[in-house]
């Protein structure tokens, strides 16, 4: 399984029912308990997979965080497994987006922040954090809720 195909994805579809079953994940329900206008989300880890889905109020897979390392509880990601390509550096990164013609937005903290890039795929982009020049995170996000 990819793990891009499954954005856009309702909660309830035979893809997202099979992934949830098979590695034992709840869903949680997190609203806008203090009716400040936040939408509803859902959440549900796969800690064993290193994978947390992010569904919004219209229960469509929006973004999956990817756990390239452990933390927060999570094991790392088999990258490999789900699809997910790995990269050295930021740079390595963007000569990939170049190769493939693609638009990418790059930002580095300095020597003791994160460096990160963002490749856009057209529906869907895909962000490689990297810290202590190691990759940490990969968030996939559909370009509804990608950052300006």
């Amino acid at each position: 399984m990819k793990l891009a195909e499954l954005l856009g994805a309702e909660l309830k579809s035979p893809e997202i029912i099979e992934t949830l079953e098979l590695h034992d994940a709840e869903v949680a329900y997190d609203f806008d308990r203090l009716s400040e206008g936040q939408s509803d989300v859902y959440w549900a880890p796969l800690r064993n997979e290193g994978l947390l889905f992010k569904f919004g109020e219209e229960q469509r897979l929006q973004t999956i965080f990817v756990y390239v390392q452990s933390a927060e509880g999570y094991d790392p990601c088999n990258l490999s497994k789900y699809g997910v390509d790995s990269f050295k550096s930021v740079d390595d990164a963007a000569s990939f987006a170049k190769t493939k013609d693609l638009t990418s937005t790059s930002r580095d903290l300095g020597p003791d922040g994160p460096h990160w890039i963002r490749i856009d795929f057209g529906g869907y982009s895909v962000h490689y954090e990297f810290g202590n020049e190691e990759l940490t995170r990969i968030t996939f996000m559909i370009s509804d809720v990608v950052p300006g």
